[in-house]
């Protein structure tokens, strides 16, 4: 399925790797080649993703990213290469080889500078720069949400019609309760309504299966009617223009955290480096809720 590049005298070319970086679910290696060409190496964090689905997780990125790279301006990485974990005959897995990027990262320059952890923006950033990047993310917005899919699910080309979603959410869920989350569906997801049903389901099976879900009785039925209620109100929030489609592409991952900048002046996006958790979902979900604005 991958397109794993063949040795050709470019790869006999190899220069140098550098020290490995990290991210929140996945490692890279930048390597360089005598040419001057520089490519980076990566591959998803084994414990970040759910051990079934690390080659759906790559599978679904390079989807990503040849789909923006045709379809879209948004600076995303070239695909060199990519496999999954059976063709990779070092046997460490899934993996994407990409163009290496250069730029420096968004989040630290618009975090503050006295506290790493805060969510806050920087207070010394004027309006001007501000407004600068959030020009460029709304026009990206604008360009995603202009590709416009038949059904929910994961991205066309990587798997069947019946293969659910691989969220951010449900991965994590699955990580941490060890239920799946992922088993093929029955029926296509062709509405709002359907995606909605399987997302609350996802939520009530950990609820009913995950061991330590519960702590005490109290909060057992807390949240037992919490879930109830949560089902009667999925139809009062359904989009009825958007209903039967056209449904949306959603990058769970897209952020600050995962964009490079030409450097602190301009503020050019010169890279969105990560769009995992990539997937179909309806068209609500791509947009910004009424109540934020």
């Amino acid at each position: 399925m991958g397109n794993v590049i063949p040795p050709t005298e470019a790869l006999l070319q190899y220069c140098a790797a550098y020290s490995t970086l990290y991210g929140s679910y996945n490692f890279g290696i930048p390597i360089a080649f005598s040419n001057g060409e520089r490519w980076f190496v990566r591959f998803p964090l084994c414990g970040k993703t759910s051990a079934e689905h690390l080659d759906e997780k790559v599978a679904s990125e390079v989807t990503a990213l040849q789909l923006l790279r045709a379809r879209t301006d948004i600076p995303v990485p070239e695909v060199k290469a990519w496999g999954l974990a059976h063709e990779n005959k070092l046997g460490v897995g899934p993996f994407i080889m990409e163009g290496f990027i250069y730029g420096e990262r968004l989040e630290q320059i618009l975090s503050n500078p006295d506290d790493k952890d805060s969510c806050l923006l920087n207070d010394k950033l004027i309006n001007g720069k501000v407004e600068t990047i959030y020009k460029q993310l709304a026009r990206f917005k604008l360009q995603l949400f202009n590709l416009d899919f038949e059904h929910n699910g994961s991205l066309v080309g990587v798997s069947s019609r019946l293969q659910p979603p691989l969220t951010m959410a449900a991965n994590m869920m699955a990580c941490l309760s060890g239920a799946n989350f992922f088993a093929q569906l029955r029926q296509e997801l062709s509405t709002t309504e359907e995606y909605f049903d399987h997302a609350w389901n996802q939520h009530w099976q950990q609820f009913a299966t995950q061991r330590n879900s519960v702590y005490e009785v109290e909060d057992g039925k807390a949240n037992y009617v919490l879930y109830k209620v949560l089902k009667t109100l999925i139809k009062r929030h359904v989009w009825p223009e958007f209903s039967q489609g056209p449904f949306k592409l959603l990058c769970d991952d897209i952020g600050p955290a995962n964009m490079l900048v030409n450097n602190e002046q301009e503020l050019k996006i010169v890279g969105v480096v990560d769009v995992e958790w990539s997937y179909v979902a309806p068209a609500q979900l791509a947009t910004v809720p009424r109540w934020i604005l």
